[in-house]
């Protein structure tokens, strides 16, 4: 099977386990039939402790699904230090960053946030430093202010 669909198929996986429903608070029953006549879902009020317990629970599932998202973003960095790259290559890491800070960014994860700026900024520096070696890639150098614009923020984010 070809590695990128294998990706693909991965990512799909991973973002769709996540839910808005899962958050701590309040949550809407999804039984109408409990005596209500306007058609609105009851609403029960969780205990402090569980939905703490289940909010570290989804932190964790998250910090899992941020863990093979770095993998992945691993293997198609040394796809991308190859110059015979295709679009096909830029095209997945951009949207692989993407769900790297949905994942981040949903939990607040303000220590994430800043371990990726850290990484993105070292990324950048070897695009840039690898593009005054060669001839002039566009396509490297539009990947380069996308990760910097990124980096900025996760910066913001974690600073907030």
């Amino acid at each position: 099977m070809h590695p990128l669909k294998i990706a693909l198929i991965g990512i799909v996986v991973a973002a769709s386990q996540l839910s808005p429903n899962d958050f701590p608070g309040t949550v809407y029953s999804q039984d109408k039939g409990s005596g209500e006549q306007s058609g609105e879902g009851t609403t029960k009020k969780i205990d402090p402790k569980v939905a703490e317990k289940l909010r570290q629970a989804r932190i964790k599932e998250t910090r899992k699904k941020i863990s093979n998202i770095g993998t992945l973003i691993e293997s198609i960095n040394e796809k991308l230090d190859l110059r015979t790259s295709q679009q096909g290559d830029f095209d997945q890491k951009r949207s692989l960053e993407n769900q790297l800070r949905d994942l981040t960014t949903l939990f607040a994860l303000t220590n994430q946030a800043l371990t990726e700026a850290e990484r993105l900024s070292r990324e950048v520096g070897v695009i840039k430093r690898n593009s005054r070696k060669g001839l002039r890639d566009s396509r490297r150098l539009q990947l380069a202010n996308f990760l910097e614009a990124r980096r900025q923020e996760y910066i913001v984010f974690a600073t907030r």
